[in-house]
C-alpha cells in the first residue's frame, strides 16, 4: 500500500469527495470522528531524525530507482547541509535553526511529509486492517472511527510515546471541523457536511490582499461558491453559504451589481461542470455496451 499517496489530501474538495465514498459503503450509525493537529511541527523536529526519515523513504521499493544517480547518502548529506545551514536574524542578530526549518524553505513541506509518512505508517496500517477512514493535510488529520474509544486514545498515547517530538491535540465525537467543512454523523449513517466559520474570526470580513484587489476578490468569490457547492450536503446549506458570501462583499462595500455579476458568471461554470460529468458518462456507457455486449 501506498501511505503517503493513499492519506494524503490535496485540499478540502478532495476530503470531501472521499470522505463521501467512504460514506456511500462504511458510515455507520456509531462512527465518530476524529481529528488531529500537530503542534510546531516544522520547527520542533530535529535534524537527524528527518535524515533518518529521509533514509527509510529513500529505500522504500516505491523510491527506489528515482534518485537520478546519486545515492541515498549523498541526498541525506546535501539535505543535512541545507537543514544546518538556515538562518534568519531578529534585533540585528542571526540566529541558526536547531530543529526543524523555516517554511518559506520549498524543502521544508516535502521532508514534513516524509517524516509523518514514517509516524502515520503502523497508524494508519491499523486503521486500514478496519476498514477506516484516513486522510492527513500537511499537519492536520482527520479519521473514522467504529470502535471503543478508550482505544483510539490508546492508540493517540502509543504515538506520543513512539515520537515525543510530535506532540498531537485531538478532537473526538459525531461532529468535527475539518479543512473548514462541519461533519456530523446524524445517525443511520446519514453524512451531513457544510462550510464552517470559526466563531473567533470576525464575520462578513474580507482578506487583505495587494494588487488588484477587485479581480482578486471576483476570483474569491467564484472560489467561495465552488467551495460552498463541494461542502454544502443540502441546498438549504448550499442558499445558507451563497447569502453569506453575498452579504460578505455587500458588508465590505461592494455594489449589488458586483454581487449579481459575479453570480451569473459562477452559473457557466457549474453547468459547464455538470455537462463534462454527463459526457463522460455517456461514454462510459457507450464503452461498456460496445465492449461487454
Amino acid at each position: 500500500m501506498n501511505y503517503a499517496q493513499s492519506t494524503t489530501l490535496s485540499n478540502g474538495a478532495d476530503f470531501i469527495r472521499r470522505l463521501v465514498d467512504y460514506d456511500k459503503h462504511d458510515l455507520l450509525p456509531k462512527t465518530r470522528f476524529a481529528t488531529l493537529k500537530i503542534k510546531n511541527f516544522y520547527n520542533m523536529i530535529p535534524h537527524d531524525r528527518i535524515i533518518e526519515a529521509l533514509g527509510q523513504f529513500l529505500s522504500d521499493t516505491i523510491v527506489i530507482g528515482r534518485e537520478q544517480n546519486l545515492s541515498i547518502e549523498t541526498i541525506q548529506q546535501l539535505t543535512q547541509l541545507v537543514l544546518r545551514n538556515n538562518v534568519f536574524t531578529y534585533n540585528d542578530t542571526i540566529y541558526r535553526y536547531v530543529k526543524g526549518s523555516p517554511l518559506s524553505l520549498p524543502l521544508t513541506r516535502t521532508l514534513g511529509n516524509i517524516y509523518l509518512r514514517q509516524w502515520q505508517r503502523l497508524f494508519v496500517k491499523e486503521l486500514a486492517d478496519n476498514s477506516e477512514f484516513y486522510g492527513r493535510y500537511h499537519d492536520i488529520a482527520f479519521l473514522t472511527w467504529n470502535a471503543q474509544i478508550e482505544k483510539l486514545e490508546k492508540l493517540f498515547n502509543e504515538l506520543d510515546q513512539q515520537y515525543p517530538d510530535i506532540r498531537i491535540t485531538t478532537s473526538i465525537g459525531l461532529n468535527v471541523h475539518f479543512l473548514g467543512a462541519y461533519i456530523e454523523n446524524q445517525g443511520e449513517g446519514h453524512l451531513y457536511t457544510h462550510v464552517h466559520h470559526e466563531p473567533t474570526i470576525p464575520a462578513y470580513v474580507l482578506l487583505y490582499v495587494i494588487g488588484h484587489p477587485r479581480l482578486i476578490y471576483r476570483q474569491w468569490f467564484q472560489w467561495a461558491l465552488i467551495r460552498a457547492v463541494c461542502y454544502c450536503s443540502s441546498t438549504k446549506n448550499f442558499d445558507q453559504e451563497r447569502f453569506y458570501i453575498e452579504l460578505t462583499f455587500l458588508a465590505n462595500g461592494y455594489s449589488l451589481n458586483f454581487v449579481n455579476l459575479a453570480l451569473n458568471n459562477f452559473l457557466p461554470i457549474i453547468l459547464l461542470s455538470l455537462l463534462n460529468l454527463v459526457l463522460m458518462i455517456v461514454s462510459i456507457n457507450h464503452f461498456v455496451f460496445d465492449y461487454f455486449v
